[in-house]
């Protein structure tokens, strides 16, 4: 019987990456073998270059792209998680930007890489310590509103990296989850206020789109490729990374 090492979750393991390392095999919660097993190649990587090149021209997409690709270096470089928020009306192609930005790593359909916000505080850092080094992605910020009197504890407590600790009734504490990983959001309103404190604001690129601002021109074109095509560029570039001098390029 073939022995290979284990892993609960994504991202480094010394200076491998999972899951494209392919002698660690996934062990960890079946409810999130779906995502583990969404980060995969699909379609074909020169056609979807091709359509980066020209969405690339709209400095949103351009930063929902950087931001995702960041992500993995936020371990080796020592810094702290941070929150990409997009914000704006309607059928600015804010979510298909997302998609897009997720489609480096895997399948960047809605319920695979790419999460509604609707979830509670405790399912959100469950998921950020899975994804580890991977970004999050979370579409419609509005949708959790009632449930924080403002979203600054929240962005505290994702980009602090560490979940709370919890104790049994057995007495025993439980293992602590940690994550450093990117955090990209869309929504329709401000993620921070102008009352917002110092650490919540330093932790947040914000981006509100005016006028007639968009993200994507043709959303039905590019969400329907983006589901064709995905995956290849986030391996190729955790493939490069060991030869930058990361540090001193930071």
């Amino acid at each position: 019987i073939p022995v290979y090492q284990s892993i609960s979750r994504c991202g480094w393991i010394e200076k491998a990456f999972a899951p494209y390392c392919t002698d660690i095999k996934y062990d960890g919660d079946q409810n999130y073998k779906m995502i583990y097993d969404a980060i995969t190649q699909h379609g074909n990587f020169d056609a979807w270059v091709q359509m980066c090149i020209k969405l690339r021209k709209n400095k949103y997409l351009r930063m929902q792209m950087a931001a995702s690709f960041a992500s993995p270096l936020l371990e080796k470089l020592g810094v702290l998680p941070f929150v990409l928020h997009i914000w704006g009306g309607t059928g600015t192609g804010k979510t298909v930007g997302l998609m897009v930005a997720m489609s480096v790593w895997g399948n960047p359909e809605l319920g695979q890489l790419v999460k509604t916000m609707n979830m509670t505080a405790n399912s959100m850092t469950e998921l950020a310590a899975f994804l580890h080094n991977l970004p999050f992605a979370g579409d419609e910020l509005q949708i959790i509103k009632d449930r924080w009197s403002n979203y600054d504890s929240l962005i505290m407590y994702l980009t602090e990296g560490i979940n709370r600790g919890r104790l049994h009734s057995t007495g025993r504490m439980e293992q602590q989850k940690t994550w450093k990983n990117s955090f990209l959001f869309t929504g329709e309103e401000p993620i921070t206020k102008s009352q917002s404190g110092g650490g919540a604001k330093n932790r947040v690129i914000e981006i509100g789109l005016t006028g007639d601002d968009k993200v994507v021109e043709n959303g039905n074109e590019v969400s329907n490729f983006v589901r064709e095509n995905y995956g290849f560029a986030g391996q190729k570039f955790i493939q490069c990374l060991p030869n930058w001098n990361l540090k001193s390029r930071y």
